[in-house]
C-alpha cells in the first residue's frame, strides 16, 4: 500500500506516485464521467500535486544517491559536492 505522503485525493480526483518515477492522475467520477471541480478544489488539487511532486523528487534523489553510494563502495571515487568542498576549505585542519 502507498504511504499517505504518496497519495493525493480531492473529491474524486486521485494522484499517486507510480513506480517511484512518475505521478499518475485519475480524475473521473465513479461512472467514468469527467470530474468537475470548483476553482477552490482545483487550487487545492494543484497545491497537493506540487507537494506530491516534491515527494517524488525526494524519492528520485534518494535513489540516485543510493546508487551512487553503491558505486563508491565498489572502488569508484565520488567527486566532492560544492557544499563539501566549501566545508573543507572553511576548516583548515581537514
Amino acid at each position: 500500500m502507498k504511504s499517505t505522503a504518496e497519495v493525493v485525493k480531492v473529491k474524486e480526483a486521485y494522484a499517486w506516485i507510480d513506480n517511484q518515477s512518475s505521478i499518475a492522475l485519475q480524475a473521473t467520477t465513479r461512472d467514468g464521467k469527467p470530474l468537475k471541480l470548483t476553482p477552490d478544489e482545483v487550487r487545492l488539487l494543484a497545491t497537493r500535486l506540487i507537494k506530491l511532486a516534491d515527494v517524488l523528487e525526494s524519492i528520485v534523489e534518494q535513489e540516485r544517491e543510493r546508487t551512487e553510494g553503491e558505486g563508491e563502495s565498489e572502488g569508484e571515487a565520488a567527486e566532492p559536492t560544492p557544499a563539501a568542498s566549501a566545508a573543507s576549505e572553511a576548516d583548515p585542519e581537514s
